[in-house]
């Protein structure tokens, strides 16, 4: 696994005083560690994206240009056409992702995915298969301890969402390959349904 890294989160710049004691420890027996403040009250979005955060993010895709753009982000790019994703992944990690979140719906990308995960892992089905059934190794899946969440619609995620897309606006813009006016909202879907190689996210535009 990777290394983990301790977050100190005050609910006040006041608290520091106070903290900065919690942090001297963990330096002293060379523990990384950051301060932040964050109110659960008064910005709860922010609390919980600070307390989900991922210390290294892995993308896996077929396409050069998200890759590219993953890449630009902060992410580590694994190309899934010229790669063994299984054993790069597991390289990378030393055993494998704690988090997997499989958005494509692929069968072999979901199938891939499950293969990766560490031992004990969260698998976060997003992804919609065309097929209602997908072959997996089920117990493989069950002596791995790994554990399955289904989200869909993305429910009682927007606020965290919103809260996050306000507070990154200029990184997540650089997701947005093709903006449309609402009177082109058939093109847009169009676009989107498309698939095509550049494109990434579509946005139309509301008067």
């Amino acid at each position: 696994m990777m290394p983990g890294k301790v977050l100190i989160l005050m609910g006040s710049a006041s608290d520091a005083e106070t903290m900065r004691a919690a942090a001297e420890v963990l330096s002293g027996y060379g523990i990384p560690c950051e301060m932040t403040v964050a109110s659960a009250h008064r910005s709860p979005g922010r609390t919980q994206a600070l307390a989900r955060g991922a210390e290294q993010i892995w993308i896996v895709d077929v396409v050069e240009r998200r890759l590219g753009l993953a890449k630009e982000l902060g992410a580590t790019p694994v190309n899934a056409r010229h790669e063994d994703v299984v054993q790069e992944l597991r390289r990378q990690t030393g055993g494998g992702p704690d988090v997997v979140i499989e958005a494509s719906g692929a069968p072999a990308a979901i199938t891939t995915a499950f293969k990766s995960a560490a031992k004990g892992a969260t698998f976060v089905a997003v992804g919609l298969p065309e097929a209602p059934t997908v072959a997996l190794d089920y117990t493989a899946i069950v002596r791995s301890g790994i554990r399955i969440e289904a989200v869909f619609r993305y429910a009682n995620q927007f606020p965290l969402a919103l809260d996050v897309a306000v507070r990154r606006r200029e990184r997540l813009a650089k997701l947005v390959t093709d903006c449309l006016p609402f009177a082109q909202t058939a093109e847009a879907f169009a676009v989107a349904h498309a698939r095509r190689e550049g494109t990434i996210k579509v946005v139309v535009e509301f008067p």
